[in-house]
């Protein structure tokens, strides 16, 4: 699946982490955790570890990064 013109996320991981996800996004992870917590981007938490489905970010960069 293509984010962006250089970026790629692989078919085989269904959920990233914060920090895979701001690789990916090419954000920092504070930033990642931030959007987060404000509700822009979507993250499931188990105990104090948050996941973030791929469809989740493809839904994130749709609304917010897309120019």
């Amino acid at each position: 699946m293509i984010l962006g013109k250089e970026t790629t996320m692989h078919d085989t991981r269904e959920y990233l982490t914060p920090e895979e996800a701001a690789e990916v996004l090419h954000l920092n992870v504070q930033t990642v955790r931030k959007y987060i917590r404000q509700g822009q981007l979507k993250a499931s938490k188990t105990g104090r570890h948050y996941k973030i489905h791929t469809e989740w970010i493809h839904e994130f960069v749709n609304n917010n990064l897309a120019a």
